[in-house]
């Protein structure tokens, strides 16, 4: 058992870290610790190397307890409140004030097995851009609470790597899809389409918020090989930031229209803005050059088959 990698992972019932556990599984001698405030045993991976615990981050001492149980290879900070829309305190609880007492641990620690810790933050930190790709030194300014916090979580994580020699690796994910993802404008037209169907009465009509914003769409899929590959490239890659996006920008209309291409039947959008306009829209558009250069890696999932994969989770 000591040859075994352990990998420590937070937010076990979440989207991504379900996604990272099936990638680590085909590592023959890797051994995964995966917590979470409760876990859903009935949504998580099922499996000998999967070891679940239930631990509250929030709490110095339990982060204490759990660090102190194996001498981890990698870790990957992955719980957190990752909804745009939320403004409360919980954001600062979850994401700014529970990252600073991991990190403090880790430095109380000083783990000589660790090679890599990953600090997950969100191209919602970066300005909108109108006509250039967005890449790691843009103009960060966030302009909603939910991008501060992560701001103030790359920032923090930066620092105790400058600091204390921590092997931190900061990314920032554009906007994840794939299939189990329960959050954001394709989960939300998946389910309006899945209420609908077989689709008796055409066309399927779906209600979005408006027609505003080209977003940057990236696999789950990619973007958990993009972490491993950077796991594999550590030290090269540790007190980088790197973005994780699929260099393409998706208008909501497009959107609409690959749904279209998946389904094979027309779809009628009803706003709840009338005046919805699709000119002027902000833009977060990335650029991956960065990670390619140090990994090698680019996305390898097309916004279609992305689609296709959810669209198949969803009526079988």
């Amino acid at each position: 058992m000591d040859r075994d990698h352990w990998i420590f992972i937070t937010g076990a019932n979440g989207f991504v870290a379900q996604h990272l556990i099936q990638r680590y599984l085909e590592e023959g001698k890797t051994q995964i610790v995966a917590i979470g405030r409760s876990i859903s045993r009935e949504k998580v991976v099922q499996h000998s190397r999967v070891h679940y615990q239930v631990a509250d981050l929030t709490h110095s001492k339990e982060m204490d307890t759990v660090l102190r149980q194996r001498p981890w290879k990698r870790i990957y900070h992955l719980a957190g409140e990752n909804r745009a829309d939320i403004d409360c305190s919980n954001v600062w609880k979850d994401n700014v004030y529970a990252s600073l007492l991991l990190l403090d641990s880790l430095r109380k620690r000083k783990l000589d097995s660790l090679e890599s810790v990953f600090m997950i933050g969100t191209a919602m930190e970066y300005q909108a851009q109108k006509e250039l790709a967005i890449t790691e030194s843009s103009i960060v300014e966030p302009t909603s609470l939910y991008g501060w916090s992560k701001h103030l979580v790359m920032s923090s994580a930066q620092w105790f790597a400058r600091k204390h020699h921590l092997p931190i690796i900061c990314v920032r994910p554009f906007n994840l899809i794939g299939p189990g993802a329960k959050e954001g404008i394709i989960p939300w037209i998946a389910q309006q389409l899945k209420e609908q169907y077989p689709f008796e009465e055409l066309p399927i009509t779906i209600h979005l918020r408006s027609l505003g914003g080209i977003r940057d769409y990236v696999d789950v899929r990619d973007a958990v090989q993009a972490l491993f590959m950077l796991s594999e490239k550590a030290s090269k890659c540790v007190g980088d930031c790197y973005q994780i996006c699929s260099q393409k920008g998706v208008a909501v209309l497009e959107l609409v229209s690959a749904w279209e291409e998946v389904i094979q039947h027309p779809i009628k959008v009803i706003t709840q803005n009338t005046a919805s306009s699709t000119t002027g829209q902000d833009c977060f558009i990335g650029s991956y050059e960065k990670i390619r250069r140090s990994t090698g890696w680019k996305p390898t999932y097309t916004l279609r088959e992305t689609l296709s994969d959810i669209w198949k989770e969803m009526i079988l």
